[in-house]
């Protein structure tokens, strides 16, 4: 039996990464991959644990802002996706980056 791979997803709160994460999981049941969120807190630096996640992780995905809010909770919000992100890119400097773009509501994407 292949060694299990996991899909590291994080992402602001609101960003439904706790709600994909589960999705994944139920998904992925019967196969070698696993899907788990991965909580960050307000802190400078990730945690050791969360980061040896990340680095094992076979995919890590970061949730991006696409859904609106009162503006103080989305300053919060985005507040948090900088610091995520800056967690990241120290973590991984030389990683690529992938942007996610906001897609206009009532658009067809394929």
């Amino acid at each position: 039996m292949p060694a299990q791979q996991t899909i590291a997803l994080l992402g602001a709160p609101g960003t439904g990464a706790p709600a994909l994460a589960e999705a994944l999981q139920h998904r992925l049941a019967d196969s070698a991959m696993t899907a788990q969120e991965i909580a960050v807190a307000d802190a400078p630096q990730l945690p050791t644990a969360i980061r040896h996640t990340l680095h094992s992780a076979a995919i890590t995905l970061l949730m991006g802002l696409d859904l609106p809010c009162a503006a103080p909770e989305q300053a919060r919000r985005e507040a948090c996706d900088a610091h995520l992100r800056a967690l990241l890119w120290r973590m991984l400097p030389c990683a690529t980056t992938w942007c996610m773009a906001k897609v206009p509501s009532g658009s067809k994407t394929r």
